[in-house]
């Protein structure tokens, strides 16, 4: 009898009454490179709440995993053993009691965490949530929140049997008094950036703590609470916070989700969670201790236009790209590549290698890697084998966790780098939201908090600090987060991606060139196989220009090229034998005629949108006033309107033009 008949016979038995009720239904596991783990998939009718959906058993014998609820009596704890930092002993740190972690076993997960379970006492509430107590790597899996995904490549500890079984019918040990008042105070970590990535974009990290001092048993707060939530997408997080209620009722959650209006929330905001919250005592977001005493000024110097003249020129690690010292920026969509492009950078910075072309000044390179750490052991293999060489000696890796935002952390990161002897380092921080996970990247303060660390840590190694940063909603507004974060960069790269193809652009550099395009793709390089027989794979970075993702051309865009072809239709086009370009003033007054907008102003700032747009994304090229395409289909047509315009010259009809020469193309030089 095989393990899936084995689960479908353990499904079909839970169904009758058990001392420990529960529900298993299939899943399905999806490795995730980027973030070295699996992602979890319910394997579940679309609609369908796997809270009480019963799977046949036709389904239970096909699936490799299962989902399994948690019961009511029992509170289960998992611990990511493979994160740094998360170990038994930094749990019973903070939870103040040891625990009987042996009994306690249920199984080990295909990541290589442990699942562990105990009983808590009828009527007690356990707040479920992610890195509790700041423990890397600890979730709890709270009675009808949780779930626990078993079977293929998950094992069940020896005498157990199954996991649905043994979590209805086990003898697990009681979870100590003094951890369940621990746990039963509201002390909860902030959102998990990781699922908020998913479902819950630009949802501020307070939320959630906040959340916890709202009784969702009223139905007006319930239905305004979520209103707010549906304006950010945070399906998970609506629907927790509403199981707190004995009312919950899924089939009512799904109807006043639906109900919802993208983009509208009936009037309420997110002033209306932080009431709220305040009224059930909660003391709003908890933020770093103001400086105690004030720095003193500073002696100012006054500098002549000769003292400036004197002062040294700017240093470059990557010439044109990314300054020796300051504050830089890495930022894309996620699955967009930037995590591994600024890997291959650094790389490229500690080793001294030129980089997509670029002159590199070699340095020591600190990569903190905050996101998807599980997988840099494989990531770094596949860099060494595809490059033929070790990782440069003067690249290091942290894997613990920071917080840019904290004096504490920056200094102490800072005393590790200068007692190292790594001298005008470069610091990358992968992720900027992963470092201040309890900051709000849309307040000021909260961003200035962050931005003031990453310049602290900047000045105390006497290098460059580079953000590895997720960009907003709409990728055309750039990163994510409060506008006073671009402003602050010296440096900035864009990443996209279209499909297979990726790119990035030069999207800032202070006396260096913007707007510089380069395409790349992630070759996948496979490192062998697991126990399982299954490839373990990763990912490299190949430059690759033409795999530079298509860009559409927005409908300003369209009008202002279709200005220019018109322009030069009409015989405007700069040159005498040979296409030279076209004025912008013949450009700009063709582009007004064509154009729908209401009045002279509104025509002028979309030419100008327009125009800067096509020159940034590399359509055009400008000198001296004079626009040339890059595309060479549109020079080829400015070659055809130059011979139009000499046959006119020579008082020679075109072909198929029926009329007299009396409209032909007046005389026109480059200097007009």
């Amino acid at each position: 009898m095989n393990a899936a008949f084995d689960w479908a016979a353990a499904h079909a038995a839970a169904r009758a009454p058990k001392p420990r009720q529960c529900n298993a239904f299939p899943m399905r596991l999806v490795w995730n490179e980027e973030k070295g783990k699996h992602d979890k998939y319910f394997a579940i009718p679309k609609g369908a709440d796997w809270h009480s959906y019963k799977a046949p058993e036709s389904e239970m014998r096909k699936a490799k995993n299962w989902g399994v609820t948690i019961p009511a009596g029992l509170v289960g704890l998992d611990l990511d053993l493979y994160e740094a930092g998360c170990s038994r002993e930094a749990v019973e740190a903070y939870l103040g009691c040891a625990l009987d972690w042996d009994a306690a076993l249920l199984q080990t997960t295909a990541s290589g965490g442990h699942h562990y379970m105990f009983v808590v006492p009828d009527g007690v509430t356990i707040k479920q949530g992610s890195k509790i107590g700041k423990v890397p790597g600890f979730d709890i899996r709270a009675a009808g929140d949780g779930l626990l995904c078993t079977g293929d490549k998950y094992t069940v500890r020896e005498g157990l049997g199954d996991a649905l079984t043994a979590m209805q019918t086990a003898a697990w040990p009681a979870l100590p008094t003094v951890a369940i008042e621990k746990l039963r105070k509201v002390d909860h970590a902030p959102i998990d950036t990781t699922a908020r990535a998913a479902n819950d974009d630009g949802l501020p990290e307070w939320v959630r703590d906040a959340l916890n001092y709202i009784d969702p048993d009223d139905r007006n707060t319930w239905r305004d609470v979520t209103f707010v939530l549906h304006l950010y997408d945070a399906w998970d997080i609506a629907c927790n916070w509403s199981r707190r209620s004995p009312k919950f009722d899924a089939d009512a959650m799904r109807k006043l989700w639906a109900s919802c209006k993208d983009g509208k929330s009936g009037g309420v905001t997110l002033g209306t969670i932080d009431h709220l919250a305040r009224a059930g005592g909660w003391a709003g977001p908890q933020r770093p201790a103001p400086r105690s005493a004030r720095t003193p000024s500073p002696d100012y110097k006054l500098l002549t236009g000769t003292d400036v003249q004197a002062l040294p020129a700017l240093e470059w690690r990557i010439k044109g790209v990314l300054p020796a010292r300051g504050l830089a920026q890495v930022y894309g969509p996620p699955a967009s590549g930037k995590s591994f492009l600024a890997f291959d950078m650094a790389a490229a910075i500690a080793g001294g290698h030129d980089w997509f072309g670029y002159r590199v000044t070699q340095a020591p390179v600190i990569y903190v890697a905050l996101e998807g750490e599980g997988g840099f052991p494989q990531r770094t293999q596949a860099w060494c084998r595809t490059h033929g060489e070790p990782l440069p000696d003067d690249m290091r890796l942290i894997l613990q966790p920071l917080r840019i935002n904290d004096a504490s952390d920056v200094g102490a990161l800072a005393k590790a780098i200068t007692d190292a002897g790594l001298q005008d380092a470069v610091v990358i921080v992968d992720t900027q939201n992963q470092a201040a996970p309890s900051a709000d990247e849309n307040s000021s303060e909260d961003m200035g908090l962050i931005l003031q660390g990453a310049k602290k840590l900047a000045d105390l190694v006497g290098g460059v600090v580079v953000l590895v940063a997720h960009s907003g909603k709409d990728e055309g507004r750039g990163v994510r987060g409060h506008s006073s974060q671009h402003a602050a960069m010296d440096a900035s790269i864009k990443v996209s991606r279209d499909g297979a193809a990726r790119e990035w652009i030069v999207d800032k550099a202070k006396d260096g060139g913007d707007g510089v395009r380069h395409g790349f793709t992630l070759e996948v390089v496979r490192l062998g196989e697991d126990a399982d027989g299954d490839a373990i794979t990763s990912c490299v970075v190949v430059r690759d220009d033409s795999a530079k993702p298509r860009r559409k051309l927005s409908p300003g865009e369209q009008v202002a090229l279709k200005a220019y072809v018109t322009a030069c239709e009409r015989g405007l086009c700069r040159g005498d034998d040979s296409f030279a370009g076209l004025h912008l003033e013949d450009w700009r007054s063709v582009f007004y005629e064509l154009s729908t907008a209401d009045n002279y102003q509104a025509k002028k700032k979309a030419f100008q949108r327009a125009r800067g747009d096509i020159c940034a994304h590399g359509h055009m090229s400008v000198d001296c006033d004079v626009y040339m395409p890059v595309d060479i289909r549109i020079r080829e047509r400015g070659q055809e309107f130059m011979k139009l315009r000499s046959q006119y010259r020579k008082g020679k009809k075109p072909p198929g033009d029926k009329g007299d020469t009396g409209g032909h193309v007046p005389e026109m030089s480059p200097d007009q």
